[in-house]
């Protein structure tokens, strides 16, 4: 059966929203806007679902394989809920793909193929990562268009990336299998159906089908010229959009620590903050991993929230953002920062210089009561936050408003020398929520002047430091949020010109309190 694509399918795979959706990346609505009503992808011997009537939400996707004396074999899945999808060698997709193009001169080569199929080809230690990336690259940018930013590609080939959980393959006799770790004898498992037991004789790997089609592959491919060699362009694209390393972090984030008592919504507030901070500077994400409650005269009460943090690249960058964002929430000294394991780094509250950042950042967002989640506040990003900050009102006689750039960020510019970066952008353009991002380039009374402008034309807030410009509204204020000091804006140029190690080591609790004292009611002193 040659390859088709519905025509339902044909305008979604040019929208990076199709993919990011495709690949988890972003929340699928029910029903999604970017499903078709069937898609199927097929060559001879494989074929993808890639979404159908029963599945609205793109939320399955199954891999199988059929031979001459096998059919239907499923070999892989990916639900979010108990994946196996690492199945492919790249090695193996390559040939595929290449003699797909061969054959049937149906898509090029990189292409749609590719794309549909490498969701099942991890990138594992050992790999001709050079290649494997040019060729991602090179089929984005031939799929996706002008409609694929550099961040966009980025992100997805990133997605493929084991080699840090130590993903390799291994051969038993004829066949290949999948681990993680640097020999046989001692790799652990991954959720795949070609592990080593599995490619054993008399294993449910349907090894000797599939080495045939391998072969016949390898065939086809060496019959019109080979894979070919890698040109000068190919290495550029690699080296540019190389995968950055990866580290899993956690933070334990105590809420009612004697000197430093939080409010019981803080974790939730910290975290919103600082994922959306790291993802528009494209450094990582961060979100709730957990928490942890007791009863406390008869009363339900919040006393941890655990966050998993991922930071991608710069370690040392991350770290010093978690830090001040740790800072701006006024967090216990003792909090301190682990890997995924839940080892230690190195990291102390009472370190200013340890963590240092040329800008100084901060979440910026509209606070909202969510669509049927009425116990909750949300943070949201409207449409009219970007206008009201091209604004006179806003900007008055000595802003500069220039942008956005490609990844979302304005450049404000005051008469004073001051400049601000502000990245309004939505993760998700189709829904409202979000928390935007504030870079404190050179802080100046002007600047601070249009920060607060903006803040009390919109109604927003700065988080986590919970600074409003004007009184929060009547169903926002009377929820359990973090509550949020009123200010105008010399006295917000104070605070954010002190910076957030200071406004940290001030944070006090009020003379009088006790361990006990009604977090909800707390406040620093400032």
């Amino acid at each position: 059966m040659s390859p088709t694509l519905p025509r339902a399918l044909l305008p979604l795979v040019k929208s990076t929203r199709f993919w990011t959706d495709y690949f988890f990346l972003t929340d699928v609505e029910s029903p999604s806007p970017h499903k078709p009503a069937f898609a199927k992808v097929e060559d001879d011997q494989t074929e993808e679902p890639t979404g159908n009537a029963e599945d609205p939400v793109l939320s399955y996707f199954e891999l199988s394989f059929s031979a001459p004396d096998v059919y239907g074999v499923s070999i892989g899945h990916d639900d979010q809920g108990h994946w196996h999808p690492f199945v492919l060698r790249w090695e193996e997709l390559e040939l595929i793909c290449r003699a797909e193009e061969a054959n049937l001169r149906r898509w090029e080569h990189p292409g749609l193929p590719l794309l549909f199929l490498c969701r099942w080809a991890p990138i594992c230690v050992g790999d001709d990562v050079e290649r494997i990336v040019s060729m991602l690259v090179r089929a984005w940018q031939r799929v996706l268009g002008e409609d694929g930013t550099e961040r966009d590609i980025r992100r997805l080939v990133e997605r493929m990336d084991c080699r840090g959980r130590k993903f390799r393959w291994f051969k038993e006799g004829e066949n290949w299998w999948i681990g993680a770790g640097d020999d046989a004898e001692t790799a652990s498992g991954v959720y795949t159906y070609r592990h080593r037991e599995a490619v054993k004789p008399g294993g449910k790997w349907c090894g000797e089908g599939w080495n045939k089609l391998v072969e016949e592959a390898k065939r086809v491919v060496e019959g019109v010229g080979g894979k070919g060699e890698l040109t000068d362009g190919d290495r550029a694209l690699a080296a540019k959009f190389a995968p950055r390393t990866k580290y899993g972090l956690s933070v334990w984030l105590e809420l009612r620590k004697k000197d430093r008592p939080l409010h019981q919504r803080a974790g939730r507030y910290f975290y919103l903050t600082l994922d959306a901070v790291l993802r528009h500077l494209d450094l990582g994400k961060a979100g709730s991993s957990g928490a942890s409650s007791c009863t406390i005269n008869g009363q339900h009460v919040w006393t941890s929230d655990h966050m998993s943090i991922s930071i991608h690249g710069s370690l040392e960058r991350g770290r010093a953002i978690i830090k001040q964002m740790l800072w701006w929430i006024r967090a216990p000294a003792s909090t301190t920062l682990m890997t995924s394991n839940y080892k230690d780094l190195p990291f102390s509250m009472a370190d200013a210089a340890e963590d240092a950042t040329d800008e100084t950042y901060l979440g910026i967002t509209v606070p909202d009561i969510p669509p049927g989640c009425s116990w909750l506040v949300g943070h949201s990003l409207p449409d009219s936050l970007c206008t009201m900050l091209g604004s006179r009102e806003v900007l008055q006689d000595t802003g500069h408003l220039s942008g956005p750039t490609a990844d979302g960020w304005f450049t404000v510019a005051t008469a004073d020398g001051g400049e601000l970066g502000l990245n309004l952008s939505r993760f998700d353009g189709e829904k409202l929520s979000g928390t935007g991002a504030v870079a404190l380039r050179n802080l100046t009374p002007q600047t601070s002047t249009v920060l607060h402008a903006l803040m009390n034309a919109s109604g927003a807030v700065l988080t986590p430091v919970a600074l409003a410009a004007k009184p929060l509204s009547e169903n926002v204020a009377e929820m359990s949020w973090p509550p949020h000091r009123i200010v105008d804006d010399k006295t917000l140029h104070e605070i954010l010109s002190g910076g957030a190690y200071q406004l940290w080591v001030k944070a006090e609790r009020k003379e009088g309190d006790t361990e006990d004292s009604d977090d909800e009611d707390w406040e620093p002193r400032w």
